[in-house]
């Protein structure tokens, strides 16, 4: 039978945290600012205690195990730079949020551990610190090791979601699942209650950098016993947040977008993904081997996992600068899918999500290897959430209409029928309305099925095998 190792031997409770995390969302945007204190330890009811937790009991957000006596439980949050902005755009009212943040490098501010202690009185500890991460072995619920991962490498989301369906909690679990990245050299004497905070420059200890899932372990240095164990997030140093950070504009033809970031550190390439779903971002299809691609190869494996996922993606170059460089604008002019053709929105009432991925820079151009294979960087979940995507104000037709519709279209319910009233056996396609193909085939009948309202367009080859397009729609 499993036991729990946790605690067996001592009522010590700590807890773990680090101060930085990804926070990825489908269409949602998350920030939180805190003020940065020096590393050392804070007594329970200290001021720097009730900063640092908000209350004075123990922040906790996730809970990791239970031993028959204990529990442990533990949150990691960002702790984002202190040259980020709030209130940045000047149409704050429109939104609840509004801000730019982003994280220092460490070698700038160094990313910070955070350990609870609640140590019963008269009693000490000896106590190791480590970081951990996944070994490339480990399934970790088939998101790194699994056949259906498109190049053998893990999916994003082993770093979008960290934690496994049976919890790791044992010192066997830790040998065989996990790689000890870093161990903090000083043996801390523990002896009270409060909190613990330790910088840590966001390497290995053979200054490998890391862009992956960190767990946090505590040994008694003198029993070499595992005390302590939390499952943590991920620490991807190029996070960055902005909200809204995306302003659409419309043209007579075609629809322009403006993208508002702020970061501090070098950056080799910069893309932005226009979608109607982020979270395929984490699919079979989208691994680190395709991230370290960039931005095209994140959309065709968005595209591969749902056709229409994303609409258009571009390299952002050339921003204008504000805030003495730290904000950067970057114009995306008339935004073309990825059939080469304007994006138009299906209705007036379209939202879309904007993702960007940055591709870290060493200094002197070249990409920042990992420790576990995914180039430095970040993949944001949605900038700004969901963005209303306005339609041309001159936009009278359809992408590139035919000239003559010679073909008869009819709408039912479960499809479209080619020449209801003749006979068709031509070849047909089936595309969203920003190009991207969806079905293919051939004979008279279209199906619909599984597909969303909207506007659709259907390409034909009549009689003398010119092709037609015919601008459909869902309802």
């Amino acid at each position: 039978m499993r036991t729990n190792e946790i605690f067996k031997s001592r009522m010590i409770v700590i807890l773990f945290a680090v101060a930085i995390i990804s926070i990825f969302g489908c269409g949602g945007v998350f920030a939180q600012t805190e003020k940065r204190l020096p590393a050392g330890f804070y007594p329970k009811g200290s001021p720097e205690y009730l900063f640092l937790s908000g209350t004075d009991t123990t922040l906790a957000s996730s809970k990791f195990f239970r031993s028959s006596d204990y529990e442990v439980e533990g949150g990691v949050y960002p702790l984002v730079s202190g040259k980020s902005f709030v209130g940045y755009f000047p149409y704050q009212d429109l939104y609840k949020e509004n801000f730019l943040t982003f994280v220092d490098p460490p070698s700038v501010t160094p990313y910070q551990v955070k350990i609870w202690l609640d140590i019963p009185e008269g009693e000490s500890l000896n106590a190791i610190y480590s970081l951990y991460t996944y070994k490339s072995t480990f399934p970790q619920d088939n998101k790194r090791v699994s056949q259906y991962l498109v190049d053998g490498t893990p999916s994003m989301q082993a770093i979008q979601e960290c934690g496994t369906v049976v919890p790791l909690s044992t010192q066997e679990d830790i040998d065989k699942d996990l790689d000890k990245i870093y161990e903090f050299s000083t043996v801390y004497h523990e002896t009270g209650n409060g909190i613990r905070l330790i910088d840590w420059d966001g390497k290995t200890s053979d200054g490998q950098t890391v862009r992956d899932c960190v767990i946090f372990a505590a040994h008694d240095k003198d029993t070499g016993k595992i005390i302590g164990y939390v499952g943590g997030g991920a620490v991807e140093g190029y996070r960055i947040q902005a909200r809204p950070g995306v302003e659409f504009i419309a043209g007579p033809t075609s629809i322009s977008a403006k993208i508002t970031l702020a970061y501090d550190r070098p950056v080799r390439r910069i893309w932005a993904i226009l979608a109607t779903n982020l979270c395929v971002t984490g699919s079979e299809y989208v691994t680190f081997g395709v991230v370290n691609q960039g931005g095209p190869a994140i959309a065709a494996g968005m595209n591969k996992k749902q056709p229409g996922a994303a609409l258009a993606v571009t390299e952002l170059k050339n921003p204008t600068l504000d805030m003495d460089g730290l904000v950067k604008i970057f114009e995306w002019n008339d935004i073309t899918g990825l059939d080469g053709k304007p994006v138009i929105p299906p209705d007036e009432n379209t939202d879309y999500l904007m993702a960007i991925d940055i591709e870290g820079d060493d200094g002197h151009g070249n990409v920042i290897p990992t420790f576990t294979g995914l180039n430095d960087g970040y993949l944001t979940g949605s900038v700004g959430g969901w963005i209303h995507f306005p339609m041309p104000w001159s936009y009278t037709g359809i992408q590139n209409p035919a000239a003559d519709d010679k073909t008869v279209i009819e709408t039912t319910a479960d499809g479209f029928i080619i020449e209801p009233k003749g006979s068709y056996n031509g070849e047909w396609m089936l595309t969203s309305s920003a190009g991207v193909k969806l079905t293919a085939g051939k004979g008279s009948f279209v199906s619909t099925s599984g597909l969303p309202q909207g506007v659709y367009f259907l390409t034909v080859s009549n009689s003398q095998g010119v092709k037609e397009t015919h601008k459909v729609i869902v309802r």
